[in-house]
């Protein structure tokens, strides 16, 4: 009886071991998104992650997907800005602009990437943006993907960000 009391025990401890790992697999992603926002945030769901930027204590990648529901919100509203018609690069110019703004510290380069079907677009911008019909669907459009990004329990199970950027 002891012998089989000893093959047992380890047997439901681990079947229930198993049973708390989360069996939540990635849904598939029919919008491939890239995006880098900020000093180091980085949305890829081409890879299924996500860099949240914590300022002083560095960085952490988290497993990070859409559902279908919010790959659908997504598209729409790519497809209400016509992101895809978008030029390239969005930023001033100083040649036609009649004043220089700048940012510091200076987050650099920022980018959207979006693949959806046979389209893909990536948009680049340095900020501050200009004040045009592209810089306010971009802005529209970014801030409609990050409340998502932000709404979503993977992001905010790593420690908040304990400083900024001044």
């Amino acid at each position: 009886m002891r012998k089989i009391i000893n093959h047992i025990i380890p047997f439901i401890l681990l079947l229930l071991i198993s049973c708390n790992k989360n069996p939540v697999t990635p849904k598939e992603q029919f919008i491939k998104i890239h995006f880098y926002y900020g000093f180091g945030n980085e949305l890829n769901t081409f890879e299924q992650t996500y860099q949240k930027d914590l300022a002083l204590d560095g960085s952490v990648k988290i497993p990070f997907w859409f559902t279908a529901e919010e790959q659908e919100q997504i598209i729409t509203k790519v497809q209400a800005v016509n992101f895809f018609q978008f030029p390239d690069t969005i930023c001033f110019n100083s040649e036609t602009d009649s004043f220089t703004v700048t940012i510091e510290p200076n987050p650099g380069r920022q980018f959207l990437r979006i693949l959806y079907q046979e389209q893909d677009k990536i948009v680049n911008w340095y900020l501050p943006l200009p004040d045009n019909e592209y810089s306010i669907s971009l802005l529209e459009l970014i801030e409609h993907i990050i409340s998502i990004i932000e709404s979503k329990p993977e992001y905010q199970s790593p420690p908040p960000m304990r400083s900024g950027y001044i």
